[in-house]
């Protein structure tokens, strides 16, 4: 999962050259479109600490072709009583998806053979571009644009069949609250978080979410690829866009694009 800045960033680029129709309906229910954009990673902060039946359909998610979760999440859009907001959120999962599947296999070629963690390698991306727009995390709060609420909840749970809306819910407090604590530049705020991470026994796994203070020899490579795969993958939001749409109004096959998992394959 490229990290939190990326994926936010990724959605208003593509938005900036959607077809006039759906840039309405996004901006219309721009906050379901907004956590669309994190995709199944929602589910991995409820009680993100240990592993659980919630935070599991998360990482199950991402281990599948895309297409099982789209056909399904498309099935819910046209039976749905709330269609355009729902369709908000696909859209949304949609730039999670392209953002995923066209950089994690380079992140785990890279990780397997630089021994560097994959959340290093994603936080690095993420100050890098951070750095790139000016963005100083100090003086912003991160995941401002979420803002949890029940009705929400209830929409999203739909497109996760054994989620219940409270669990939604919870995940989505989680995800606000924990990245404020992993985008932080306070001392003692990352200390809780690394203390937090030693008690979970994920230290080695979970320690690369923090953002980092500077950029890291190690992931200087890593960070140039994934500009460019960045890039690549604005185009392929398009294509999928595209084909969501038709999928949608003429029911036609989804391409091989969506046999793509969220990981490494």
């Amino acid at each position: 999962m490229p990290a939190i800045y990326a994926h936010y960033r990724f959605g208003c680029d593509v938005i900036k050259n959607t077809p006039h129709h759906i840039t309405a309906l996004i901006i219309e229910y721009r906050s379901l479109f907004d956590i669309g954009l994190h995709g199944p990673d929602l589910l991995f902060y409820y009680k993100p600490l240990f592993s659980n039946p919630v935070n599991r359909v998360g990482f199950g998610i991402h281990d599948k072709k895309g297409r099982i979760f789209f056909e399904h999440a498309a099935e819910v859009v046209n039976n749905s009583s709330h269609k355009e907001p729902a369709l908000a959120y696909l859209y949304g999962s949609l730039c999670h998806f392209a953002l995923d599947s066209m950089c994690h296999p380079y992140i785990e070629e890279k990780s397997t053979n630089d021994n560097v963690s994959h959340t290093q390698i994603e936080s690095s991306f993420d100050l890098a571009l951070m750095q790139k727009d000016s963005y100083k995390p100090a003086r912003h709060t991160i995941c401002s644009y979420i803002n949890p609420t029940m009705n929400s909840a209830k929409l999203i749970s739909q497109f996760y069949t054994s989620i219940n809306p409270k669990e939604i819910f919870k995940a989505q407090q989680s995800f606000v609250s924990y990245n404020r604590f992993l985008y932080t530049a306070n001392k003692l705020k990352r200390g809780v978080a690394l203390t937090a991470f030693k008690l979970s026994g994920n230290y080695n796994d979970m320690k690369g979410l923090l953002l980092p203070k500077k950029q890291t020899f190690e992931c200087i490579d890593s960070t140039n690829q994934l500009l460019r795969l960045y890039d690549f993958a604005l185009i392929q939001a398009a294509n999928l866009f595209s084909e969501m749409d038709l999928y949608l109004s003429q029911d036609k096959r989804l391409s091989s694009l969506f046999d793509h998992t969220y990981g490494a394959y």
